[in-house]
């Protein structure tokens, strides 16, 4: 006889269900999440509250920005000595490890480049700006001159040089005051070498900067407060900061882009002197997939008015004209919520459409965390593994103990706040 363990109301009467394991004592209805303030582990849906502060359910790996002794440790297989000295858990790609190959300091874990060996290193930290120098891969900002490393000259400090807290930094990360990493990609105004790098997609090839965009603040970039990203979805990381996370589907209004089926209004604009386009409008009604009502922003839902805008599983209202029915594989779509899968990818084409399932690690097309299957994440369309397998924002849950921060709101994990 064979079988699988399961978890249910019935068999923990007397806690909360965590995927097949019962946690006693723990109320699923009033659990807290992941890093909210605690007394005991039973106020936490994980069961662990860890210096006042709900963690991870005991026994599990470790998230990026987590301290750690050793890669075993982390969810990523990546316990990296950051540029303060503090062994961290560093996120899939976010920065190279100590004695990985490297051409420049701002690729290391530590933010030092030996220029000897060309390894990364924790034997120093990058040079600052305006310190003496022989060579350009010891300084933070890549730019030795006339044996001086030269100033990156932008409006706020790149990655290695010095800060008095994290709004000082690009990055809006401060370790031990100097900048250091947030993300797999660049903040604008910090270093980089091809568009790739950035988050926005865009790299000065004159001053070697992520392009530093006004109005709203664009998918993947810190922000400070909901009403500064362009999805309106600004969630706090390890490190005491937030960036705007990706919601699934389409961008919204004035969000980066690359094409005109990524788009809730199916129009990417044209393109910056560093080749940045961000989706436009040709209407004012907001079209489907878009963010509505809630922080100033219209209900004027092309498909349905003010009754289609509507919340989703992420917390963002957005225009949900199929609210209450699901669509097939194959559906045209705007966003996870309108697909029975709750997975809403780019076809061939280009153009968004509900798929089967989830989309399996090394392999694309993703829009957001929540198309990705389980222990992976979406870094540049593609689902990179991760290790972690908590449910990210948006996806599905039973109870809050199922996802990765926030709580499980009608099966879906939303974001906290």
């Amino acid at each position: 006889m064979s079988g699988s363990c399961q978890c249910t109301a019935a068999s923990c009467s007397n806690g909360c269900c965590s995927g097949t394991t019962c946690l006693p004592g723990v109320n699923c209805a009033t659990c807290l999440s992941y890093h909210q303030s605690c007394t005991r582990s039973t106020d936490c849906c994980s069961d662990n509250c860890v210096a006042g502060r709900c963690d991870v359910p005991a026994g599990s790996c470790l998230v990026t920005g987590e301290a750690c002794k050793a890669n075993a440790d982390c969810c990523s297989n990546h316990c990296d000595k950051d540029i303060d000295g503090t062994l961290r858990c560093s996120g899939p790609n976010q920065c190279l490890a100590i004695g990985s190959t490297c051409a420049e300091s701002s690729e290391c874990c530590s933010l030092y480049c030996d220029p000897s060996t060309l390894l990364c290193s924790a034997a120093s930290t990058c040079t600052l700006a305006g310190a003496t120098c022989s060579s350009s891969v010891a300084c933070c900002g890549n730019d030795c001159a006339g044996g001086t490393c030269v100033s990156t000259g932008g409006n706020c400090k790149a990655l290695g040089e010095t800060c008095s807290g994290n709004n000082s930094c690009c990055s809006n990360v401060c370790l031990g005051g100097r900048c250091s990493f947030y993300n797999y990609c660049r903040a604008g105004g910090d270093i980089c070498e091809t568009n790739a790098d950035c988050c926005d997609g865009g790299c000065d090839p004159t001053t070697h900067l992520c392009d530093l965009l006004t109005q709203c603040v664009p998918t993947n970039e810190p922000c400070n407060g909901l009403r500064s990203c362009c999805d309106t979805l600004c969630v706090a990381n390890n490190f005491g900061s937030s960036y705007c996370y990706p919601m699934c589907g389409c961008r919204p209004y004035d969000d980066v882009c690359t094409s005109n089926g990524a788009c809730c209004s199916g129009s990417c604009g044209t393109a910056d002197a560093d080749g940045v386009r961000r989706c436009v409008r040709a209407q004012s009604c907001v079209p489907d997939g878009d963010v509505c009502g809630g922080l100033g922003a219209s209900q004027n839902c092309c498909n349905g008015g003010k009754a289609s805008c509507l919340n989703t599983g992420s917390g963002v209202s957005r225009c949900f004209p199929n609210a209450g029915a699901c669509y097939g594989t194959g559906h045209a779509c705007s966003l996870c919520d309108s697909c029975c899968s709750n997975v809403c990818v780019p076809n061939a084409q280009g153009q968004l459409q509900c798929a089967a399932s989830c989309i399996p690690l090394n392999q694309s097309t993703c829009t957001s965390d929540s198309d990705c299957c389980s222990g992976g994440v979406c870094q540049h369309g593609t689902c990179v593994p991760s290790g972690v397998t908590c449910q990210p924002i948006s996806g599905v849950c039973q109870t809050d103990a199922d996802c990765c921060s926030g709580p499980c709101v009608s099966n879906r994990c939303r974001a906290p706040g």
